[in-house]
């Protein structure tokens, strides 16, 4: 008897979280949010400009992005998404050159590396109710407006970011959500340097249906 009482409560809860489809969730829905990102730079160690120069890299300043975030319900599942971030990848980097002769040791100094970034990513819900869980996969743009390095960084770097979440529905027209992405830069970085550029954040979201 206990186990079919069991049971029968936990069909209820099964239930009662999948019908709950609220209207942040509808098919042709628009909502905005604002976001920010804690992020983990594990990017590489060295910035070479040739296999003599370059700058050691120490990822010791704190990287978040803050910004505005888009979205469209394509389907209940499937959604598009853009907006716009502030995104801070500082570094400290010290200069080093395995054919010079320093009369004083480079020191480490700290690099400011600013972006703009618009991401264009599609999500999809394997669970959408009032408690969802989704997987993503996109890119993101992001255009250079500080570098204070010897060498010139692109104006416009693409990364690949693959993630994914929870998201919880409240109020009927309100959702927050929690997620984790990877990002992986597919173009070059800097000009005359080579970098390899990946950053693991974690992302908190609140969205409100327009």
């Amino acid at each position: 008897m206990k186990k079919l009482l069991l049971l029968v409560l936990c069909l209820a809860f099964s239930f009662a979280t999948y019908s709950q489809i609220v209207k942040s969730s509808e098919k042709g829905t628009v909502r905005v949010g604002l976001q920010y990102a804690y992020d983990e730079n594990r990017s590489s160690e060295r910035i070479a400009f040739d296999q003599y120069s370059g700058y050691g890299a120490d990822y010791d300043q704190p990287n978040y992005s803050v910004g505005l975030t888009l979205d469209y319900s394509i389907t209940n599942r499937f959604m598009l998404l853009s907006g716009i971030n502030y995104s801070d990848k500082s570094l400290t980097g010290t200069y080093y050159c395995a054919v010079c002769d320093f009369a004083i040791p480079p020191t480490p100094e700290v690099i400011e590396l600013q972006f703009i970034e618009v991401p264009v990513i599609a999500r999809y819900y394997l669970l959408r109710a009032r408690l969802g869980i989704f997987g993503e996969a996109g890119i993101g743009n992001l255009f250079a407006i500080s570098n204070e390095m010897d060498f010139k960084e692109e104006n416009h770097i693409i990364n690949g970011k693959i993630g994914g979440g929870i998201e919880y529905s409240f109020l009927d027209r309100y959702a927050a959500h929690l997620a984790v992405d990877y990002a992986q830069n597919l173009t070059r970085v800097f000009e005359n340097a080579d970098y390899e550029y990946n950053v693991l954040g974690i992302k908190l979201s609140l969205i409100v249906v327009l």
